[in-house]
């Protein structure tokens, strides 16, 4: 009797926890695919991302001067984060100087848009924008 109370009380506490961790990854929206970004100078942040669950990474590509200065990660993994009380936190590698920054994103406008906002600024010469950017998802 004690060996199937036990079994019992395992079983549905193992089902409790899978149960949970589904619901958990189910609550975080989907951020994969290709958003982009444009400015009135031309300038432009295309970012390429692929979650799974509560981890993000990517690649990026950011241009300014009228596409004079590129910062391109050319589809290498630049972007990586995890998913932090409603937002993805990253750290991603500046291409033009080597150098890493942190940025926050999160969905807007039902998930048509994708905030992107630098939080630690990479060290030397960068053009990733900073400020609020709004990305919008580029349909495939």
């Amino acid at each position: 009797m004690k060996k199937s109370l036990f079994a019992v009380c395992t079983a549905v506490a193992l089902l409790a926890l899978f149960a949970g961790a589904s619901l958990a990854a189910a609550t975080i929206p989907n951020f994969s695919g290709k958003w982009t970004w444009k400015n009135e100078a031309g300038d432009t942040f295309t970012i390429n991302l692929t979650q799974k669950n509560d981890i993000i990474k990517g690649s990026h590509e950011a241009t300014a001067e009228n596409g004079a200065k590129v910062d391109s990660s050319k589809g290498e993994i630049s972007i990586y984060g995890k998913y932090v009380d409603g937002a993805f936190l990253v750290e991603f590698r500046s291409f033009a100087s080597d150098t890493k920054g942190r940025a926050m994103m999160r969905l807007e406008n039902k998930g048509k848009s994708l905030l992107w906002q630098l939080v630690n600024y990479p060290e030397g010469e960068y053009y990733i924008p900073q400020g609020n950017v709004y990305m919008k998802k580029v349909a495939k």
